[in-house]
């Protein structure tokens, strides 16, 4: 038996204003599985490229599909006697490819890319369409927007705009100040949320409670997000929030992802991703948004600064996992000099500081305060502690890179923002990133079954410090159009 593709490309019939489903196939005979028929017109399906990371590391990950050719010279007509491609409409509807063994019903196929088509190119005996990914729905806002209807809803000059949103555990937010609501002065933090832990007014703290709240205290209602404070609001100090978005252990990155991309609808997780990840950084973190901001740019704010990737994959499933070096790995192949095709490898360096240097350390900034206290808006009486956290954005833990000296003249420390709220897993985190050394990426093009994105090979290259076999990373992988190669970006272990 033989491998083979099932194309099942939906497209709008003009003529009768309808869907239709247009089915084809390499298989030179064509394909049935009972009363459906798939034809033999396929010419070629959509390449996938896959890339973890861009130009440098914890840049965000990318998906990328090809091009779908059909033959269209010998196919039947559509409903109401429609010609296809002319009397078709293509943009926008799904195109669904499975894989699998001749003789395998079409259920129990791999389904390798769940797409849609972007645009189609009308040739003299064929069809070409670029297909993409489903990202676009990550471009919708992050969160739902105020009604203006009074109460959690907020006055009616809030209508249209969008509530706060959160994940993790976040201290020092501040929130929507909606004024009075049944006479108590109200902030919105989030459509819903787990816990206000605390509540503060310019440094000093407030007294939670379940009733109403007197002067000094506020109470917290979980299912909309609003907390009220009792009595006369102090002018000019800032009221601030210590919120726990989500409930413990959900507060990993990857539970934050998973919060995320459940905002678009029908989306689907890669079955034990959360998982593995959430026990490969089971670390709580936290951030916060306000203002308009989309699903798409809340994943990047946290994904790019964990070092983490996600991805919705060809087949239409969220994947995810960690950027990390290499090491201590079983490699899966070997790229070398009997596969790598001559004269396709190119060296770079995958920092994100200025010209790819590495740097000397990493600044390693970790519990975020999303609102900052002047010296002006702190109470005389306030608390030390926070009268200290309030007072600056960021907490710093250094690590260095391990050089000898005079070997890096150019070294600088490089600032990293990171989503950790806890000086210990930050101290653990800038250790790990220090430990990578420079980080060396590798472009090439090799020869052989394409190696899955994420995988560890072996690499050996006529290059200094490569002519020895290293493990690397599959970073990028882009097979070729004819199949038998693939390009590649590792990165390489120090």
């Amino acid at each position: 038996m033989s491998i083979i593709h099932l194309v099942d490309w939906t497209v709008w019939n003009n003529l009768t204003a309808a869907i239709e489903i247009w089915r084809f196939t390499e298989a030179r005979e064509g394909y049935r599985q009972g009363a459906t028929q798939w034809l033999p017109n396929l010419v070629a399906g959509p390449i996938l490229g896959q890339h973890l990371c861009g130009d440098t590391i914890g840049s965000p990950a990318t998906l990328e599909l090809g091009d779908l050719s059909v033959l269209t010279g010998s196919l039947p007509r559509g409903g109401g006697n429609a010609r296809f491609p002319d009397d078709y409409s293509f943009e926008g509807h799904p195109v669904l490819v499975r894989r699998g063994l001749s003789g395998t019903a079409p259920a129990a196929m791999a389904i390798v890319v769940n797409g849609l088509c972007n645009e189609v190119q009308p040739l003299k005996t064929r069809l070409v369409a670029r297909i993409s990914g489903r990202e676009a729905r990550y471009d919708r806002p992050l969160s739902p927007a105020y009604a203006g209807t009074g109460g959690a809803e907020g006055p009616s000059d809030r209508a249209g705009r969008p509530l706060p949103f959160g994940v993790g555990t976040v201290d020092g937010v501040e929130g929507d100040y909606l004024g009075l609501v049944g006479g108590l002065h109200s902030w919105r933090l989030a459509p819903s949320l787990s816990d206000v832990r605390a509540g503060w007014v310019g440094g000093s703290a407030l007294t939670k409670v379940t009733g109403t709240p007197a002067t000094g205290q506020f109470k917290v209602d979980n299912a909309t997000g609003l907390v009220q404070v009792g009595g006369a609001a102090l002018a000019g100090f800032p009221y601030s929030w210590d919120v726990d978005y989500d409930a413990a252990g959900s507060r990993t990155i990857a539970h934050a992802i998973q919060k995320l991309v459940q905002r678009a609808p029908d989306t689907v997780i890669r079955s034990g991703s959360v998982a593995a990840l959430a026990a490969l950084l089971p670390a709580d973190i936290g951030w916060c948004w306000s203002g308009d901001v989309t699903i798409r740019q809340a994943l990047t704010d946290i994904t790019t600064r964990a070092l983490v990737w996600w991805l919705e994959d060809a087949a239409g499933q969220v994947d995810m996992g960690s950027l990390s070096v290499p090491a201590g790995a079983v490699a899966v192949t070997t790229f070398d000099r009997q596969t790598i095709v001559r004269g396709s490898a190119r060296l770079s360096s995958g920092w994100p500081s200025q010209g790819g240097l590495a740097p000397s350390r990493i600044d390693l900034a970790w519990g975020r305060c999303p609102r900052v206290h002047s010296a002006q808006e702190v109470q005389g009486g306030a608390d030390a502690t926070r009268r200290a956290y309030a007072g600056q954005e960021w907490r710093q833990t250094p690590a260095s890179l391990s050089f000898p000296v005079g070997a890096r003249p150019a070294a600088q420390p490089l600032l990293m923002e990171t989503p950790l709220r806890a000086a210990g897993p930050a101290a653990t985190e800038a250790a790990r990133r220090a430990a990578f050394g420079p980080i060396l990426f590798v472009d090439l093009r090799a020869l052989g079954d394409v190696v899955p994105r994420g995988s560890i090979v072996r690499v050996t290259l006529d290059y200094p410090g490569l002519r020895s076999p290293k493990l690397a990373r599959v970073l990028s992988v882009v097979p070729r159009p004819r199949g038998g190669a693939a390009d590649y970006r590792l990165w390489v272990s120090p």
